[in-house]
Formats: structure tokens, sequence, C-alpha cells
């Protein structure tokens, strides 16, 4: 199987994986014919890309560390959630208990399901559409750095505190005027500085509740903030970052990177990796990036990619160890059929130069 724009999907193409809708409700099951009818449906729900089944990708197989179908039913939770809380008049109201509840019990479920998977591998594939992106995007960090927490060692307790901050980072933005949120040109500098306040408008809705913990708010008002001292919005440095911090400012900026906004296009990868790698010189701790690289699918099974001497392949298996040298299916890109498997780790002289969408 492979993922694939619903604009691209060739002919003859079968669904891979059950496809489910924003609430989690399925929408089709997987083996269908994807016929035209289809593809319109898919569009009408907001559904960009899926996985599909065709002669270059039978067999490869793709396994998320979250299921679609409990990430979307979460993503539709936090999205109930956080309209609830918008509706809310006051700046400074405090978060209704069954809210923060059902917080806790979205973070017990997130860890509960990534501690079963046998390895710790984020895949960054977002197959909802932009128009939940406010909510895919909270999802998204608390994964990743629940995972990396689990990586770093932190016990269960901790990483529950870490998801939760992660979770609710944004919180602060349910009292931004969506004008600024939902702006597709660049903000103007008011808009800007106004945008910036989101950490210190979701510490005002959370400081005074004695439920949640001192990690999570901390997550919260601080997940902007940079080790140099040039974040926001109280510009800490680095003895006053802990670690916990480190790893979610990391997972923030990885999934506003790898994730369509809608002021622009997400950036592939393995670019990601290396304007974060370069942020490292003194804005990111290099040794939370370093554990956080191994945690993420570099160029995941199932991904097109063009090789540096012109050909096009398809991802068939990832290397954890070395993530730029996966085997690879070598693909006829004028007729979509599939020529020979090669492993990168055995022809040094070939090179991923990027992927496909």
């Amino acid at each position: 199987m492979r993922i694939c724009s619903i604009q691209k999907i060739p002919k003859k193409s079968k669904l891979a994986k059950p496809v489910y809708d924003h609430k989690g409700i399925l929408l089709l099951n997987e083996g269908i014919d994807i016929t035209e009818s289809i593809k319109n449906k898919f569009i009408a729900n907001n559904i960009y890309f899926i996985y599909i089944e065709d002669d270059i990708s039978e067999g490869i197989e793709i396994e998320s560390i979250i299921d679609d179908e409990t990430k979307a039913m979460i993503t539709f939770s936090i999205k109930n959630i956080i309209d609830n809380i918008s509706s809310g008049k006051k700046t400074n109201a405090m978060l209704p208990i069954q809210e923060i509840k059902k917080v806790e019990n979205i973070v017990d479920t997130l860890l509960k399901n990534i501690k079963e998977k046998n390895e710790l591998s984020y895949m960054a594939v977002e197959l909802m559409g932009t128009d939940m992106n406010t909510y895919t995007h909270s999802v998204n960090v608390a994964i990743l750095s629940i995972i990396n927490s689990i990586d770093y060692g932190y016990s269960d307790s901790m990483c529950e505190k870490i998801g939760f901050g992660a979770l609710m980072h944004d919180i602060g933005k349910t009292k931004i005027d969506n004008h600024i949120l939902q702006k597709h040109e660049l903000l103007s500098l008011e808009e800007f500085n106004l945008m910036k306040m989101h950490p210190t408008l979701g510490y005002k809705m959370i400081k005074s509740d004695p439920s949640i913990s001192s990690i999570s708010k901390s997550i919260i008002l601080n997940h902007h903030e940079k080790l140099d001292g040039t974040g926001y919005p109280s510009g800490l440095n680095a003895s006053q970052m802990p670690d916990f911090l480190r790893i979610v400012t990391l997972s923030d900026m990885f999934d506003a990177m790898t994730t369509d906004r809608v002021y622009r296009r997400r950036i592939p990868v393995h670019v990601a990796l290396e304007t974060l790698m370069a942020d490292c010189i003194s804005k990111l701790d290099s040794k939370i990036y370093n554990r956080f690289v191994r945690n993420v699918i570099l160029y995941p099974p199932g991904s097109m990619v063009m090789l540096n001497e012109g050909t096009t392949a398809i991802v068939s298996e990832y290397n954890k160890l070395n993530p730029t040298r996966p085997k690879l299916r070598i693909v006829d890109s004028k007729n979509y059929s599939y020529q020979e498997e090669i492993d990168l780790m055995q022809i040094l002289n070939l090179l991923i130069e990027h992927t496909i969408d």
C-alpha cells in the first residue's frame, strides 16, 4: 500500500485501509475499487489523502503508531473540547472540570496506544483536510511529545502531565480573533504581537486550577521559549528550560513545519529536520534533537521519492539505523509499473533527492 493524493489516484486502485470522517465514523472499508464518485465523496468530507493499493505498492505494509480510527475520534473530541472552551466569554475563565477530565482521558488513551507498539516511530502523515488543522496539530504535538518522553525515560505519570500540556499547548488561541488565526497572508506586526499573546492567555485560563500539574502549566506558558532567550513570552534561557519543555517545543516546531497551514504548504520531513538541526546551534537542545530524530520516520513506507539520477521510486521498507538509506522499488514513471527492488545501503552512489506528493 501507499499514501496517495485524491487527485493522483491511478486507475484500478483499491482502498488499502478503512477511511473515517473527522468524527471517527467509518466512511468506506478497505478493498473497494476507487471510482470517481468515491473520490468526490472523500473531497466532500475534506479528505485529501488516502491509503491505496496498486501494482507498484502491493505488499508494502504501513502501520501508524496511532491507528486512523482512534486518531480521528481523538481529534474530533479535541475539537469539541476546544469549541466548548471557545464559547466562554471571560479571557481568564478557568477550564471547566468536565473538559479537563476529557483531556486527561484522551492523554491516557494516547499513552496506552503508544506503549502497546513495538517501536516508537512517528510518521508525519496527515489524512484530514486543513479545516481540522487546529485540532490535528494539538493531537500530533501530544503524540510526538509522549513518544519522545517515553524514549527519554520519563515515568507514565510524567508522560501524562507532558501529554496534557502538549495537547492543550495552544488553548490560548481560543481567545485570539479567528480572522487572525485563519488569515492566509502574512500577519501584520500588530497581528503577530497579538498572536504571540496566546501562551499567556492560555496560562491565565489554567494557572489557578489545582487539578492541572505545574508541568502542564509550564508547557502551556513556555512552549515558544528558546534556549538563547529569543523566545516568548518571557525570554527564558537554557537554565530555565527543563528537558520536558524542550521536548514539547521541538515537537511543536516539527509538526508546524510538516503539516499544511492556512498560510503555507507543509515542507518535507527531511527539510524540517535539517532546519531544526540548524536551530540546535543556539535555540534548541541538540541532545533532545538527536533522540527526536531516531523516533521520526524520515521516508515512510509507501512514500514516493525522486533519486539523484532522476529515477522515481517508492519506499518499501524504512531503515531505522540509517534513515536516509531505505529499501526502494524502482518505478517506471510513465506507466507506474514496478521494475525492481533495491537497497540504498548497497548502492551508495544513489541518494534520495526529494519526496513526491
